[in-house]
């Protein structure tokens, strides 16, 4: 089992509840005060982009053929030729995944503004704080 860390946020208020795990390689890191900031601003992510899925490996087969099967009507009642309405669904495709999926989504940073040069992934890919250690967040809730 790796060492980690369950937070919780409650957006003032109390209508927005969120829990989020996040693990990494190192006990020590998971102790720092940077790794703790860290992952509240994981749970306010969480809060503002309201993901139904961690990753788009997550995404089911099923869902993804029902968005393509969508996007494909809604391209194809446009009369456009067919390979552009194969790069129009998978660009709705990739927008799909920046909405639901919170390792792609556009990074709120404080005081909750969004910079949409920053996407969640690589910002949790790459904080290292103290240590050379991987982060992976696990799970999470929000209601």
């Amino acid at each position: 089992m790796r060492p980690g860390t369950v937070t919780s946020y409650i957006h003032p208020g109390g209508e927005i509840v969120v829990l989020v795990e996040v693990s990494c390689e190192s006990e020590s890191v998971t102790k720092s005060d940077g790794f703790q900031e860290f992952v509240h601003d994981i749970a306010m992510q969480i809060a503002a982009s309201f993901p139904k899925f961690i990753r788009k490996e997550h995404v089911s087969r099923k869902v993804l053929d029902q968005e393509r099967k969508r996007y494909r009507l809604e391209a194809a009642a446009t009369g456009k030729p067919g390979p552009v309405v194969a790069k129009i669904v998978e660009g709705k495709v990739h927008k799909y995944y920046e909405e639901v999926c919170l390792l792609s989504t556009a990074f709120y940073q404080r005081p909750f503004h969004l910079d949409l040069s920053v996407d969640c992934f690589p910002s949790c890919r790459t904080w290292r704080g103290d240590s050379s250690s991987s982060i992976r967040t696990n799970q999470c809730w929000r209601e």
